[in-house]
């Protein structure tokens, strides 16, 4: 069922995807507190908070890293209909209806925005989504001792997904929306997007070949150079935040959501 009004609270329109994003950001926010601000350390806030090699707290469930490659594997089947539905519904097709209105999103009688900032935001997102189930099939080097939690898994499925449908919520239905042109802002959030990208995927590469220097050692780790890593401590986490500011450039002046993701 698509509902065709938006109730508003602090200019961002009720939105399933808002709200979700809302109960999300109150989590992490809440557990960021308790652990780093007040110094209250349960076990449910550092379960939810830690991971990787700096987690105190192994349960029987927790899974493979390597698992990690299933993000992408369902972010870029998702964003590749989503994307071939997108085209279709600027054409007068209704199947991108269908393919978001299961999901309970908003549907707006004048959406702001238009075609072709939905269509290359949506085309950034289904790039990068590919682009990172490449480098975790042929790029990156696993350990084989990693582990995952189980919690972090389910949100890692869930998350590339919902950013995608957040873009599309305040974007409904297509055919109201005014075909659009080419503006700066889509010109540089392109080439933005074209230099995290790159930045991204070098950070990724040194990690790699850190394993593979002196014969594949999939369990060693060891301190990265090179690329951007003389300048920050995380090019790989500062690249990936650039690229969702890209994306933000192409469509946030029709899709406010977009900013409770940031």
């Amino acid at each position: 069922m698509l509902y065709v009004n938006y109730s508003y609270v602090l200019g961002f329109p009720v939105t399933v995807m808002n709200c979700f994003w809302v109960v999300i950001s109150a989590i992490f926010f809440t557990t960021l507190v308790l652990n780093h601000v007040l110094a209250i350390k349960s076990k449910v806030s550092q379960f939810l908070a830690q991971y990787g090699k700096a987690k105190s707290i192994h349960v029987d469930f927790d899974i493979p890293k390597r698992w990690f490659t299933h993000f992408y594997v369902v972010a870029s089947s998702f964003n590749l209909i989503s994307l071939v539905s997108i085209i279709a519904g600027c054409t007068g097709s209704l199947f991108y209806m269908s393919l978001f209105s299961w999901m309970n999103i908003h549907a707006s009688v004048t959406p702001t925005g238009d075609r072709l900032s939905l269509v290359i935001a949506v085309l950034l997102l289904t790039i990068q989504s590919l682009r990172r189930l490449y480098e975790c099939l042929y790029v990156s080097m696993f350990s084989k001792t990693a582990k995952l939690m189980f919690v972090h898994y389910i949100w890692g499925l869930l998350y590339y997904p919902f950013v995608t449908a957040t873009v599309v919520s305040e974007c409904f239905p297509i055919y109201h929306l005014s075909v659009g042109y080419l503006t700066w802002k889509h010109c540089f959030g392109i080439l933005l997007f074209i230099a995290a990208t790159m930045i991204h995927h070098q950070s990724h590469q040194i990690f790699a070949n850190l394993r593979k220097k002196g014969g594949v050692k999939p369990n060693s780790h060891g301190i990265p150079q090179g690329g951007l890593f003389y300048l920050v401590s995380c090019p790989h986490y500062f690249a990936e935040l650039l690229i969702y500011i890209s994306i933000y450039l192409v469509v946030g002046h029709m899709c406010k959501s977009f900013m409770l993701i940031l």
